[in-house]
């Protein structure tokens, strides 16, 4: 196994882009834009006041409609389902959208299955150190920090075992178990360069957002139509979060073709 180089997997990513982003673009609007487009229109108004304490948020909680929970949960496995396709575009050779999108739901299942058995054994590992450091001062704290970590972890390492799956068909044990022998001695470069990734392409969406978006609203204000402007200031961020995402995950991608030597 090759080491994962992070500025080579960057030029990958920029060739790739540059070659495929007719095959690419189009996944990546319609599976990591248009939903959260129409989920953050649909939720907006149950949102119009922002809870300012814990118990305005329960009470916001239990006010909300029993269908909210159902659909993000159904445009989560939408964007889900648009990684694994971006991911399959870039790493079968010679593959049409249409069938890196049904690739991607033939290994939903299985990422799901690997989903709920990472966060079953992190969540068993969060109430050991609960009960460790319950008697602490700072307990509530460690513990919070704990969770924090061990919940972006465990995301990062599902998004990584998402290109084992595409490029290797396994099921949801073996994914998890073959990942970390794949990205083992590389994980916290791996991890590091992810983060720093994502940290820098949400500097530069946050900068996109703010000056597009006020100038949107500005114009809409000038025009008398807010409400369209606010829906124009939604989809910009819907689209540029698409965009940041589906670079992430092509990017993911990229590591693991160096790390298996096709990179």
């Amino acid at each position: 196994m090759q080491t994962i180089s992070i500025e080579q997997g960057l030029r990958a990513l920029q060739r790739f882009v540059l070659a495929e982003w007719r095959l690419a673009l189009p996944v990546a609007l319609a599976f990591l834009a248009l939903p959260p487009f129409i989920v953050g229109l649909i939720v907006a108004p149950l949102l119009r006041d922002v809870p300012a304490t814990m118990s305005a948020m329960r009470a916001l909680g239990q006010s909300m409609p029993a269908w909210v929970t159902p659909l993000m949960l159904a445009a989560v496995l939408i964007a889900v389902v648009g990684a694994l396709a971006l991911m399959a575009l870039m790493l079968l050779p010679r593959i049409s959208v249409g069938e890196a999108i049904a690739t991607a739901v033939r290994r939903l299942p299985a990422w799901i299955g690997a989903s709920l058995i990472a966060f079953a054994i992190l969540f068993a590992v969060l109430i050991v150190i609960g009960l460790l450091v319950g008697s602490l001062q700072s307990g509530p704290w460690l513990l919070i920090v704990a969770t924090l970590v061990g919940m972006v972890l465990t995301g990062l390492y599902l998004v990584l075992i998402m290109p084992l799956l595409i490029d290797k068909a396994l099921g949801p044990i073996a994914a998890l178990q073959q990942g970390f022998f794949l990205y083992r001695g590389q994980l916290v470069r791996l991890l590091g360069g992810l983060v720093m990734f994502l940290v820098g392409a949400w500097i530069v969406a946050t900068a996109i957002q703010v000056a597009l978006g006020s100038v949107l609203l500005l114009i809409g204000r000038m025009a008398g139509q807010i409400e369209l402007a606010a829906t124009l200031v939604t989809l910009l961020g819907a689209l540029v979060s698409a965009l940041e995402w589906g670079a992430f995950y092509l990017l993911v991608a990229c590591f693991y073709r160096q790390r298996v030597g096709r990179g």
